[in-house]
């Protein structure tokens, strides 16, 4: 920070109460921009319209299986819990696919 920019904010705040709350903004999103930048993620698309009531059901069976597989560790569980899990991720790759092609074919005959 440069000297006159310490003059005019910190030894001669302004009298009038909004360029004081201006300010303090001011300062504050420097702060938090210089400390705690902003940083844009990817979510995940929440449209999905493969994801029918199969694919859900297989889902639940999954998180299930899982949950099993957590509280008791045994060798068995975790089979049925990657047997779901490659299940859901074969089915899934296939709808979105499928999904996928009926939209481009649909463009393309509009198109």
């Amino acid at each position: 920070r440069s000297k006159q920019w310490y003059q005019r904010r910190v030894r001669a705040p302004p009298d009038d109460l909004v360029q004081l709350l201006s300010l303090y903004e001011e300062t504050l999103n420097q702060l938090l921009e210089k400390h705690c930048p902003l940083k844009r993620r990817r979510t995940e698309q929440r449209n999905r319209p493969w994801m029918d009531t199969e694919l859900r059901e297989v889902l639940r069976e999954r998180r299930r299986a899982e949950r099993k597989w957590r509280k008791k560790k045994s060798e068995e569980n975790k089979e049925e819990y990657r047997r779901l899990k490659k299940l859901f991720n074969k089915i899934y790759k296939e709808k979105r696919m499928t999904h996928v092609r009926e939209d481009l074919l649909t463009a393309e005959i509009q198109g």
